[in-house]
């Protein structure tokens, strides 16, 4: 009935006990990991699409400890065999990709072994070795002609990239197309002629993703979803 939590779960007896109580505003609490030590659960807290962070909390439970402040999306913790590194993955600076936490001065670098689109960091601490996910997601923007016999309609792939085109709409008098894209590095809108021609980038946040954009009914506007601050807002532009 709430937000999702973490709970501690007794093998012996099939007991459980409640490790964390996010507030009643945010999607909830999830990918723990405990340490190598056995002492603290790091875990991930999501307070709204596509916007979480990640906390620390004893085993023994208590006020968790909040150790990132990006309002990005978060895909996978594992801690260093030394118990005080992280390595997760986040779009903290666009496409997601492996970071290192420092649990000791709070500073957040490139883990230097992965990619861009690198997801669910494992650690083996007995190796000292590192194994993720290399993601690979395409999508492109196609057109069907209604005009044309059911039978005859062919779609047509039409304003493409190797990353992801989503959530295209027509303007009203239907000479512009604006849809979402993250071709840039990070999700922004954009904006087309209606041949797909004069590509431009509509918006420059550089980090929060937005998304969902809808035309005014006078095609003078671009109302669209932006969570710059770790909650959706509406804006125009």
């Amino acid at each position: 009935g709430g937000p999702d939590s973490l709970f501690l779960l007794n093998l012996k007896d099939g007991s459980r006990r409640l490790l964390t109580s996010p507030p009643l505003s945010a999607v909830g609490d999830g990918s723990p990991a405990v340490s190598a030590d056995g002492r603290t659960v790091a875990f991930v807290r999501v307070t709204s699409y596509n916007s979480s962070d990640i906390f620390l909390v004893s085993l023994r439970g208590g006020l968790p400890q909040r150790v990132t402040f990006d309002n990005a999306n978060i895909v996978g913790i594992a801690w260093s065999a030394n118990n005080r590194e992280l390595i997760f993955s986040s779009n903290r600076a666009g496409a997601h990709r492996l970071w290192r936490l420092s649990l000791d001065t709070k500073q957040i670098e490139p883990f230097p072994a992965s990619s861009l689109n690198a997801l669910h960091p494992a650690v083996d601490t007995t190796r000292n070795r590192l194994i993720y996910t290399e993601w690979s997601f395409n999508t492109n923007i196609w057109r069907l002609d209604l005009r044309s016999p059911p039978e005859q309609r062919r779609p047509v792939e039409w304003i493409t990239s190797t990353l992801h085109q989503d959530s295209p709409k027509y303007s009203p008098d239907g000479k512009h197309l604006v849809f979402v894209s993250d071709r840039s590095g990070y999700w922004e809108l954009w904006l087309a002629d209606s041949s797909g021609g004069n590509l431009h980038q509509l918006t420059h946040f550089n980090g929060p993703s937005a998304g969902s954009p809808r035309w005014s009914p006078d095609g003078q506007e671009i109302a669209f979803d932006l969570r710059a601050d770790g909650v959706s807002n509406i804006f125009t532009v």
